[in-house]
């Protein structure tokens, strides 16, 4: 895997050099003639030595030059003057590469300094986030105990502050000044050494109050050991200035929210009457193909279901092993509450795989299903033999479905392989506009993807829409919300391009040259609250609540989970309000909300 942007580096580093050597000859040049024109006043008129002339004009670039008696011409003081500052130049790039990270480290230590981002590990993912904080000119500091890791120059080259040593030691901790970081990102290759750094990172958090907690960004990849650990209050030190954070670095929830995003369910318009059925087909089912379907019916919930069609989403899963369907249904057991599941087994090499995959969905061939295949055979294999596999399982099941109203994505681990076949514009003949690559590590392992900076800014808009009308005193502010809530804002957020498209409306970046759609009319308001009732009856579900009276939160029941029929008022009301808000919630992030036509 590839960190950064090579292509950059070498373009800076290559204008650097034309820049010095292009300094360098018209200093050379400029000293060289400055000097030729003294010696020839000097021996009145006589040719100098060419050779003394050379040889003085290069003892200019050590800032040595021979005694002169007589005024100088002014090309020569242009050459010593520009000879001068390309020594200076490079004494200091010099000086701050060896002692690049005693600087930094001073620079950290200087007693206003706050705000800075602690890595600690410098594998694929902690690499990636140093190198993007840095282009975003965040003060980064990382923690790496592999001295021989090519990625510690290559961070050190960057501009991290690399400290090399173990994360788990305190001292290293507070060499790195945690306790005055912004936030921690705990990257080490095994979840054993993150869950330990999250544990020993509170007590720093402890003793300075900062306003707003320190927040550790913790990532467990085995997540089975993610389930288990996903409860803050199993952490020593928590509380109001210390928190532990799962969710930022789950690389596999954060490519199914971008996948449904950019690829909607509900890619053809739904009308509230109609019967038009949307159905995911998901074909492998490890980490990656259970966090699409999970987002799919956390938001997958459109206007047929709650208008006349009464039409719930549809999840078709194919796996060759049924256990992780199992213990995915066994873990959301609501999950047949929210949508249709079930499960198909099938071999991938048994003859008719490709056809039974396209028969799959009900109404197949016809207008009356809207289906999406999202291909994700997962594995250990070298080679990338996942993403042949997945290429060769979209391309064929893209040819059987020409025609029909069906998507198909296959999942990609890097967007420099087979990937690049699928660009947005300018795609070859052979492969139709149906056919998607998503989750690419490259589209994931950045800054503001993982850490929610840009993902966010809908999620953060709904919270603060919240925060300005609800009338409730002491609502925190959106970097002091529990993960859960946070959680809660974004599924609201995504959901909002899905209500839009039942209007036949989608948003966009302000363009004052078209009308906006500045409020909703009765019918759309009653239609769009029953939509957001829908889906927040969803969330809580599968979070685990069940129906029961009087609303009790410490045992996850609440009598709210009802259909909108038997909502009371004041429920209703609350529903309304929120979709009553959509257009300025979309006005805080800058965007708009037009008809799909204009």
């Amino acid at each position: 895997m590839k960190h950064g942007d090579p292509l950059k580096s070498e373009h800076r580093s290559d204008w650097q050099w034309r820049i010095g050597l292009l300094v360098a000859a018209t200093a050379f040049g400029f000293g060289a003639f400055g000097l030729w024109e003294y010696e020839s006043a000097a021996e009145h008129g006589a040719h100098p030595d060419a050779v003394s002339v050379f040889y003085h004009t290069l003892q200019l670039f050590i800032l040595h030059a021979p005694h002169l008696e007589h005024a100088a011409p002014w090309q020569l003081h242009v050459g010593r003057m520009l000879a001068a500052g390309l020594f200076f130049a490079a004494a200091g790039k010099a000086f701050v590469k060896v002692f690049r990270d005693e600087l930094l480290l001073v620079r950290l230590w200087l007693p206003w300094r706050r705000g800075h981002v602690v890595v600690c590990g410098l594998g694929d993912l902690g690499l990636r986030l140093a190198l993007d904080g840095r282009k975003r000119g965040r003060f980064v500091v990382a923690i790496e105990k592999h001295s021989a890791s090519g990625a510690l120059e290559q961070a050190r080259a960057c501009g991290v502050l690399v400290i090399e040593g173990d994360a788990r030691d305190p001292a290293q901790l507070r060499r790195a000044r945690v306790e005055r970081a912004e936030f921690l990102v705990a990257a080490c290759p095994d979840d054993h050494t993150n869950v330990a750094v999250a544990s020993i990172a509170g007590q720093f958090a402890q003793r300075e109050k900062l306003g707003a907690p320190l927040v550790c960004r913790l990532l467990i990849r085995d997540p089975e050991l993610r389930a288990i650990v996903s409860d803050e209050a199993l952490f020593p030190h928590t509380g109001p200035g210390y928190r532990v954070n799962f969710s930022d670095l789950d690389l596999e929830a954060t490519a199914a929210r971008q996948a449904l995003r950019r690829y909607p369910l509900d890619f053809e318009s739904i009308q509230q009457d109609d019967q038009t059925a949307v159905h995911l087909v998901v074909i492998g089912f490890g980490q990656i193909g259970k966090s699409l379907a999970l987002q799919a019916a956390r938001i997958g919930h459109f206007a047929n279901e709650v208008g006349g069609g009464h039409m719930q989403l549809r999840i078709t899963v194919a796996d060759t092993d049924p256990s992780g369907w199992n213990g995915f249904a066994s873990r959301y057991k609501n999950l047949q509450k929210v949508c249709a599941a079930d499960f198909f087994v099938h071999k991938l090499g048994d003859a008719g795989f490709i056809s039974a995959l396209a028969a799959l969905s009900p109404a197949a061939g016809s207008r009356l299903a809207l289906v999406t295949y999202a291909i994700c055979i997962e594995g250990e294999e070298e080679d990338n033999n996942c993403d042949r596999t997945n290429l060769r399982l979209g391309l064929e099941l893209s040819k059987l479905l020409a025609g029909r109203p069906a998507r198909v994505l296959i999942h990609q681990t890097s967007s420099g392989g087979f990937a690049s076949l699928f660009p947005n514009q300018g795609r070859g003949r052979g492969l139709s506009n149906n056919i998607h690559a998503f989750g690419m590590e490259e589209g994931v392992y950045t800054w503001d993807v993982l850490l929610h900076e840009s993902e966010d800014d809908l999620a953060k808009a709904v919270h603060e829409n919240y925060q300005a009308t609800s009338g409730e005193a002491g609502v925190p502010r959106w970097g002091e919300l529990p993960e859960h809530f946070k959680e809660s804002n974004r599924q609201a957020a995504d959901h909002i391009p899905i209500k839009l498209r039942a209007l036949g409306y989608v948003d966009r970046p302000v363009d004052e040259r078209t009308e906006r759609i500045g409020r909703f009319d009765e019918k759309q308001m009653e239609l769009l609250a029953k939509m957001e009732h829908a889906r927040w009856c969803a969330e809580r579900f599968l979070a685990g609540w069940e129906y029961g009276k009087p609303t009790a939160r410490e045992l996850k029941i609440n009598e709210s989970l009802v259909l909108w029929n038997e909502l009371k008022e004041k429920d209703r009301k609350k529903d309304w309000n929120q979709i009553n808000a959509i257009p300025e919630i979309l006005r805080l992030v800058g965007r708009g909300i037009y008809r799909k036509e204009d």
